[in-house]
């Protein structure tokens, strides 16, 4: 029989023999525990510690050397155009004549109600997918533009926090027929040429234009998007990356459309960073061309 006031010897631990009560068992497997688990954490406190130096450095590790290096990148500076000290130098000699407007190959062509694509249904060969934060119908876009696209989300996701969502990239002359068929249809031709191209006359044709929005906006295709954080970071930086805002809020009468904050237009860096130094707002203005308000075939 088991005396319950029995107790282990003072200053070392009771020895277990068989027939012991099961509590003292219980209680000697649980002592057991915080001690191996005690051992175990001081064991782990001292590797940290030891690895604190090598992870600074990343002695021994190429992996986290490129990961550092590819943090610590800023291919494009981030500007204070607040600052007018921070503005890159006039560029005076930029030849406006380098790229074609009337091919619709060229970064520079100009698309609007009075200039339609030739030939009508062209549509580009070189597209790619788009690779932004967010691009669920597999949006396309010329290789160099969807280059661009994809560092400028890259980019906004470092300096802003979010990335992008392409809602529409290229579109062919049948999409475009299609589309504009069911606004003018719904809305009547007035209302539907204010904010629809019709088939032919759209950048979207060209593949060099996009319709985007954050990652969750809280509306699509809405002029809000101008005043969210994204809509005010592509204000101000996507120069940097070869796009324009193609349809400002003002521009009506020159451009044909009505205010699209979420149309970027793909046009390179040469040439958008001279527009914003320039404090020139369409592609209309830039090249010397008349206004389109609107269709010369109505």
């Amino acid at each position: 029989m088991i005396d319950r006031r029995s107790s282990a010897p003072t200053g070392r631990r009771a020895q277990l023999r068989p027939g012991q009560h099961p509590r003292q068992i219980a209680e000697y497997r649980r002592q057991l525990r915080i001690r191996l688990t005690t051992i175990a954490m001081t064991l782990l406190a001292v590797l940290m510690i030891a690895l604190v130096p090598l992870l600074e450095r990343g002695d021994g590790n190429p992996t986290t050397e490129a990961q550092s290096a590819e943090t610590s990148a800023e291919p494009h500076e981030q500007l204070d155009w607040s600052d007018t000290s921070a503005l890159p130098p006039l560029d005076t000699d930029l030849d406006l004549t380098l790229h074609s407007t009337d091919d619709p190959s060229s970064i520079w062509a100009v698309v609007n109600k009075a200039r339609p694509l030739t030939p009508i249904d062209w549509q580009p060969d070189d597209l790619d997918t788009v690779a932004v934060s967010v691009n669920g119908d597999g949006e396309r876009m010329r290789r160099d533009a969807a280059a661009a696209l994809h560092d400028m989300d890259a980019a906004a996701q470092r300096e802003l926090g979010q990335g992008i969502q392409i809602l529409s990239g290229f579109r062919s002359y049948q999409r475009q027929q299609a589309l504009y068929g069911a606004y003018e249809r719904r809305d009547g031709q007035a209302a539907a040429d204010r904010y629809s191209s019709r088939p032919g006359h759209s950048e979207h044709q060209t593949g060099l234009a996009c319709d985007i929005a954050e990652t969750q906006p809280p509306c699509e295709l809405c002029n809000e998007f101008a005043q969210s954080g994204l809509g005010t970071w592509l204000q101000q930086n996507s120069w940097r990356f070869g796009f324009v805002q193609r349809y400002e809020t003002g521009q009506e009468q020159t451009t044909g459309y009505m205010e699209e904050a979420w149309h970027y237009r793909y046009v390179g860096v040469p040439l958008a960073s001279w527009m914003r130094q320039h404090d020139v707002h369409t592609l209309e203005k830039v090249f010397g061309l008349p206004d389109a308000p609107d269709y010369t075939n109505p």
